[in-house]
């Protein structure tokens, strides 16, 4: 499997290739639990530079009629989408039509606090405006056509979560007010300035945004949300308008790995406006874009998640010119993050984490004991919310707040199958169940179950 080994040298490590097929065969071997137990449908891709060191797709992007994934399929990209419009945003403070720290309220006409927040406030998700997708009527509002006019107005009638500035708070509000900025600042279509500024001049040929649910676009796969343990549903029903600069692009491996490298070579915007976009972030994604460091590398990351049928990873390190690219039709938020940190893992010649579940029949008894409901911190997604851990059919299941299974490894941890959050029970010091580390959060036992 030595296909990739890092090599020392004056000018910093570099990658030595002895051969893509057994590239090829390594990353197969990773995927192939993902794929045969239904967690993960998509397309994967690994370059250096320009060069391709793996390329595959697996499972269908069609389930009902067997069309089979493939390097060409287009995916709903989710956040990832974020990036363009970042970069959109640079692109016309670069031509000097405005500036990032001009308050909103002069593109955008009874803006709440619109005075307070600038447009840097957007990027960077300080403005302290409330996500989109815990309002009462999101899901309703989700299934309708949505112009970027259409999202400000709801905007409008929302509270500040925060005062603009304060802290860093993750809302789709904020890339929705951008795309609105876009379109006035350029006195185009939000999509239409998309198509002439940055996917047609930077030929990516398989990536667009569908400006309305009924049209019709090739090759674009279809989305999916796990049931129960190992099956799988089509995705309900969402119009992608309603995310429009926020996460409603569709694109390809093939055309994210080129964005992302036209991006980093300066084909599209000057080294002030690079500077800005890929600045050391690592507790938040400013401007679109995590930095941080992976295996002591380097790294630029972007990740998706629809909520509905898709997610996807960009990972990228810099000083290898290493780039991963995954994306999935399946709504498992966090499956593309694992797999592309896995195929950056195994393209540096690291042994990956290998997915293992536990075949042995569960002990009821044990799993009872784990059952009850768990508080989760200010930091979590719904503030101070709480899960509740039952069983049912011999088996852990996550009831109430994002219902699912819970899919016990070969380690004793569990994996919440609808999030692919680690989910790990803590003890006392008497040997009593007191919380769960439910991925990067940490919830306290309320009561039994």
């Amino acid at each position: 499997m030595a296909v990739v080994v890092l090599v020392a040298g004056c000018g910093g490590p570099q990658i030595e290739k002895h051969g893509q097929p057994q590239l090829q065969a390594a990353v197969d071997a990773l995927i192939e639990p993902y794929v045969r137990s239904r967690n993960f449908s998509g397309a994967v891709l690994i370059t250096s530079g320009n060069e391709v060191l793996a390329d595959s797709a697996y499972g269908n992007a069609d389930w009902t009629n067997i069309v089979v994934n493939t390097s060409q399929t287009r995916f709903q990209i989710g956040s990832i989408s974020k990036t363009f419009t970042a970069a959109s945003i640079l692109l016309l403070a670069e031509r000097g039509l405005l500036e990032l720290d001009d308050p909103v309220a002069g593109y955008l006409a009874e803006f709440p606090n619109g005075g307070e927040i600038t447009i840097r406030h957007l990027l960077t998700h300080t403005s302290g405006l409330p996500r989109f997708v815990f309002q009462a009527d999101y899901r309703d509002r989700s299934m309708r056509h949505h112009t970027a006019s259409d999202l400000v107005s709801w905007i409008r009638e929302l509270r500040l979560a925060s005062g603009p500035g304060e802290r860093a708070a993750y809302s789709n509000a904020n890339y929705a007010a951008l795309a609105a900025i876009v379109e006035e600042v350029s006195g185009q279509d939000y999509p239409v300035f998309l198509e002439t500024e940055i996917f047609d001049p930077l030929e990516l040929r398989s990536t667009g945004l569908a400006r309305s649910a009924g049209l019709v676009v090739k090759s674009l796969a279809s989305g999916y949300h796990p049931v129960g343990r190992s099956e799988i549903e089509n995705a309900r029903f969402h119009d992608y308008t309603s995310a429009i600069g926020a996460g409603a692009i569709f694109s390809t491996t093939g055309d994210l790995d080129r964005w992302l490298r036209l991006l980093r070579d300066g084909v599209l915007l000057g080294r002030g406006s690079l500077e800005k976009l890929f600045s050391r972030n690592a507790d938040t994604e400013t401007y679109a874009w995590r930095v941080t460091e992976f295996d002591g590398h380097p790294a630029v990351s972007a990740q998706g998640w629809d909520g509905v049928g898709f997610s996807g990873k960009i990972l990228h390190l810099e000083d290898l010119n290493l780039t991963v690219v995954v994306l999935c039709n399946l709504n498992i938020s966090g499956i593309s993050s694992e797999i592309a940190e896995n195929l950056a893992l195994i393209a540096l010649g690291r042994q990956p984490q290998k997915l293992q579940f536990e075949t042995d029949p569960a002990d009821v008894d044990e799993l009872n004991m784990l059952a009850g409901t768990y508080r989760f911190g200010p930091d979590f997604y719904v503030p101070n919310t709480t899960i509740e851990l039952a069983v049912s059919d011999g088996e852990m299941v996550v009831e109430g707040f994002q219902p699912g299974a819970l899919l016990r490894l070969g380690d004793g941890s569990f994996i919440h199958r609808q999030h692919w959050f680690r989910v790990v029970f803590e003890r006392d010091g008497e040997g009593r169940v007191s919380g769960i580390q439910y991925g990067s959060f940490r919830a306290a036992r309320e009561s039994t179950g």
